[in-house]
């Protein structure tokens, strides 16, 4: 008596297992597969940027197509491009540029000398300028640059 029922279950089993495995093979009969250019074309259409123009159609027959390469097609305007053409901020945390000249803002005053007593000496000269050699008279700086110099 078990068996029939054992029998019977094996082969509804077999059954619901087929059933999926047909599907399958009627869905690849019905259409061939997509090869890569396609599936490339349908992702450029999909993922395109908005607002950009698609590419010219090929003519059909007589048919004759005006079309020109548009570079501007390569360019997608942002937010950020529209508030500058405009003049305004832009939206969003958009952080702006640090300023890193060091320099306070307004004008710069530059003040020098001692305010805050005791003040440093003033500074001490370390050559005697009186020991310098008066300047050579032209007719000297003439004799000396006329003198033959010696290969050492």
């Amino acid at each position: 008596m078990q068996r029939p029922f054992a029998i019977a279950g094996l082969l509804a089993l077999l059954a619901m297992m087929a059933s999926p495995a047909r599907a399958q093979a009627q869905d690849q009969t019905d259409a061939p597969a997509p090869t890569a250019e396609e599936m490339l074309a349908k992702a450029r259409e999909l993922y395109r940027a908005p607002g950009t123009r698609r590419p010219c159609k090929a003519p059909h027959g007589n048919e004759i197509v005006v079309c020109a390469a548009d570079p501007s097609q390569f360019r997608t305007e942002s937010s950020l491009d529209e508030a500058v053409r405009r003049g305004e901020r832009p939206a969003g945390d958009i952080p702006d540029a640090p300023d890193v000249d060091g320099l306070p803002k307004g004008g710069t005053v530059v003040v020098r000398g001692c305010f805050i007593p005791p003040c440093p000496p003033p500074p001490a000269y370390f050559i005697d300028f009186s020991t310098l050699p008066e300047p050579l008279t032209p007719e000297e700086a003439a004799k000396v640059k006329a003198a033959p110099t010696e290969a050492p």
